[in-house]
């Protein structure tokens, strides 16, 4: 059986090999060209923004900004909240009645997290935003967004969404099977050229930075022909499909050997195109 998968794994590796240096990279999709790059060529040097079209690029943007709208309706609700709340404590100071004013830090917060969603409602995410979106607690919001709520509705349990993009997060025109490695669409290029990725907005910037690696974690096993995720997660920033039986299985287990965790090349993609304009019910 190992001389079978040696022998398979030579005959792939060939063709890949005689691919790479017949075909025309400049007109590769992206996925094609950097695993080329990237596994072929072991090229080191990092993977940035532009390795990417600029309908990827737009399709990136349209990915992340999904993500957020959920939040439209609690994050709205919630700024009427500090909205109200700041008025009160400004007419309290007014009129010298400390008794009803807040205290100098819950109004620093206060006007943290409303400056980020009126920059969200203007189609912009701060780090800020991505902070309050995904639940994370500081001295007074939790007890604004408790006195926030109606109905009984607890608004802490929508802010649950992490600065984190996986496979099911991509636009269904890129199911996941394993030959959607050939599909020429936008968001296939980023399901198979990024895969899972983390994300964060530059200080300094005000973009979208993406940091990861592309390399190969090590296929499960079994491997699966169903074209679904293995049941163990993968790594984060794993930038394989779901593993399957045929050509891809081949390709994705020749790469894997080559390029493990650790080997590859670092990704750092920053776009301004992001941070992102989410006009239209946040996608275009």
């Amino acid at each position: 059986m190992a001389e079978e998968e040696n022998f398979a794994e030579r005959l792939v590796g060939g063709a890949i090999r005689l691919y790479a240096r017949n075909a025309d990279r400049a007109a590769m999709p992206t996925n094609r060209r950097v695993f080329l790059d990237s596994v072929v060529d072991k090229r080191k040097d990092p993977i940035t923004e532009s390795s990417f079209t600029p309908a990827e690029l737009t399709e990136l943007s349209n990915v992340v900004a999904a993500k957020y709208a959920p939040l439209r309706e609690p994050v709205n609700q919630y700024a009427a909240y500090l909205q109200k709340a700041l008025a009160s404590h400004a007419a309290a100071v007014k009129a010298k009645n400390p008794d009803n004013a807040m205290y100098p830090e819950a109004v620093a917060e206060y006007e943290k997290d409303l400056a980020a969603i009126q920059a969200f409602n203007a189609g912009k995410l701060t780090q800020d935003f991505l902070d309050l979106a995904q639940g994370q607690q500081t001295r007074f919001r939790s007890g604004a967004m408790h006195y926030a709520s109606k109905a009984g509705q607890d608004l802490r349990s929508a802010f649950n969404v992490k600065p984190s993009v996986k496979y099911e997060d991509y636009r269904s025109d890129s199911v996941l099977q394993p030959r959607s490695i050939f599909s020429s669409s936008p968001s296939a290029m980023l399901q198979t050229t990024l895969g899972r990725f983390n994300y964060a907005v530059d200080p300094k910037t005000g973009g979208l930075v993406i940091a990861d690696s592309y390399d190969f974690n090590p296929p499960p096993k079994p491997w699966s022909n169903t074209g679904s995720l293995p049941a163990q997660p993968l790594n984060e920033g794993d930038l394989a499909e779901p593993v399957g039986h045929g050509a891809y299985g081949l390709i994705r287990q020749w790469a894997g050997q080559r390029m493990p965790p650790g080997t590859g090349r670092t990704v750092r993609i920053e776009t301004n195109a992001l941070a992102p304009p989410m006009q239209n019910n946040l996608v275009k």
